[in-house]
């Protein structure tokens, strides 16, 4: 049996299972500053790290659903940091129609490099319908639960009235102003010369029946 360490103390006196494993020297050397900053043993410390890592675990997927769900999120917060407005480059891009468009355009373009192959064409008329009616009242039902939220933040209740609340508050008059899309040629036109409510299969109605005179 190997040779074994002083008796555990602080706030892990529980620590009696081993754990022998190899690290690089770099990562050696941040745990051992660590360890001088905060007067812990380089055991307390490693298993204090370890343990918060599983507490962010847990907090990214109570926000995000999923450490995937939170790195696509946040490659599309690193797209939004780059929008452009030629005409106004210090608009902000949420009062900006011009740069709202294009962050639009933006985020599309991220989620189609990475959608998975085959064809979204081979499910049956009716859970096509479905799958359209499913596209077209979720986001209206989150947004509508946003905007019926609370305005002063619940101590009380559920987890969700709460993360509800805090939303409406974060988004301001972003919420306020939100109209529930019909398709999505109404969240990011891209002409942007549609008017409100007004599909892009109504457009070429439109435009048919100019021709046709």
């Amino acid at each position: 049996m190997g040779k074994r360490g002083p008796i555990p103390k602080g706030e892990y006196v529980g620590q009696t299972a081993v754990l022998s494993t190899r690290i690089t020297p770099d990562l050696r050397a941040l745990l051992e500053a660590e360890v001088e900053k905060s007067g812990k043993t380089l055991s307390r410390e490693i298993e204090h790290r370890l343990r918060r890592s599983f507490v962010e675990d847990d907090k990214i997927s109570e926000a995000f659903g999923s450490r995937r769900n939170y790195a696509l999120m946040r490659t599309i917060s690193m797209v939004l940091e780059f929008w452009h407005n030629p005409s106004d480059l210090q608009a902000d891009w949420t009062e900006d129609p011009i740069a709202y468009d294009q962050v639009c355009k933006k985020i599309d373009g991220v989620l189609r490099a990475m959608r998975p192959t085959g064809s979204s064409n081979e499910l049956s008329s009716d859970d096509r319908v479905l799958a359209d009616l499913s596209v077209r009242s979720h986001p209206a039902g989150i947004l509508d639960d946003v905007q019926r939220a609370a305005a002063a933040i619940p101590l009380g209740g559920g987890r969700r009235s709460r993360v509800l609340s805090t939303i409406k508050s974060d988004l301001g008059s972003l919420i306020e102003r939100s109209q529930t899309p019909q398709d999505n040629s109404e969240i990011c036109s891209a002409g942007g010369g549609q008017q409100k409510g007004q599909s892009d299969s109504s457009v070429m109605k439109t435009k048919s029946r100019k021709k046709s005179k």
